[in-house]
C-alpha cells in the first residue's frame, strides 16, 4: 500500500482530442467490471497461491465484505467512491456527476501554484511580473484554508483584487477556472481522504510513460486508486 495507504487500481491514458466525461467513464466502466470480475473467482484453496490469498484477504475485511452483501453492489452494480482527485479537466464534471454520482470533484493545488508559474503560463494572463508575484502569494495563502465556504469567499476576493488594479485578463482567467465551490476546490478544506496539496509520485513518470505508449502524444491520465481510511 506504499507509505500513504494509496494502491494503484487502473491506469488509463486518454488522448486530449478525445477527452470527455464519456472516455472516462468507458474507462473506470472497465475498471469496475474487472475488479468485479477478480472479486468473482473462485479461489484455489491453495495457501502458497500469493494471487488467490491477496483476494482472500481482501474479501474478508469487514468493509469489502459488507459493500460486497449490499443491494447497490449486487443489484445495482455500483462501487462506493468517496473522492475524486483531479486536475482541472472538463470532462471530468459530467463524469463526477453523472457516472460517480459527486457533485464536485477536488481539483490538483499543483496545477494551480507551481506548475503554471514554472511554465510560465499563468503569468501570461498579467500585465507585469509584480502583480502576479503578488497574486501568487495570496493564492498560496488561500490554499491553506481549512473551511470551504470561507475558502470559496476568499477566492472572490482575490478576483476582486485583481479587478482594482487592472488584471481583468488575470482575474477573467482565474474566476473561471480556478474559483468556488466547482472549480475552486484545490484547498486545504477540500483534502477529504485524499489530500490535494500534492500529486501522488505516479505522475513523475508520465511523460516516460506518454512517449513509449502514445509517441509523445498529449494525453489525459485516468488513475483509479484504493486508499486506506485509517
Amino acid at each position: 500500500m506504499l507509505g500513504g495507504h494509496i494502491a494503484v487500481w487502473s491506469f488509463s491514458l486518454i488522448p486530449a482530442e478525445t477527452e470527455s466525461g464519456d472516455s472516462y467513464a468507458q474507462s473506470y466502466a472497465a475498471t469496475k467490471s474487472a475488479a468485479r470480475a477478480v472479486m468473482r473467482l473462485k479461489l484455489c484453496g491453495n495457501p502458497d497461491c500469493a494471487t488467490c490469498s491477496c483476494i482472500a484477504f481482501i474479501k474478508s475485511n469487514e468493509t469489502v465484505a459488507a459493500c460486497m452483501r449490499s443491494r447497490p453492489y449486487k443489484e445495482l452494480k455500483q462501487n462506493p467512491i468517496d473522492y475524486l482527485v483531479a486536475d482541472a479537466f472538463a470532462g471530468l464534471f459530467p463524469f463526477a456527476k453523472e457516472e460517480l454520482g459527486l457533485d464536485y470533484k477536488n481539483t490538483c493545488f499543483t496545477h494551480v501554484s507551481a506548475i503554471p508559474k514554472n511554465n510560465g503560463t499563468a503569468a501570461g494572463y498579467f500585465l507585469d511580473r509584480e502583480s502576479y508575484d503578488r497574486y501568487y502569494e495570496y493564492l498560496l495563502r488561500i490554499s491553506k484554508c481549512a473551511y470551504e465556504e470561507v475558502g470559496f469567499c476568499i477566492q472572490a476576493l482575490l478576483v476582486d483584487h485583481l479587478r482594482s488594479v487592472g488584471e481583468e485578463r488575470a482575474a477573467e482567467w482565474f474566476e473561471q477556472y480556478w474559483t468556488g465551490p466547482e472549480k475552486g476546490r484545490w484547498m486545504l478544506a477540500n483534502g477529504g481522504i485524499g489530500c490535494i496539496g500534492n500529486n501522488q509520485g505516479m505522475e513523475s513518470t508520465w511523460r516516460w510513460d506518454r512517449m513509449a505508449i502514445s509517441g509523445g502524444r498529449q494525453v489525459r491520465v485516468c488513475v483509479c486508486v484504493c486508499m486506506a481510511k485509517s
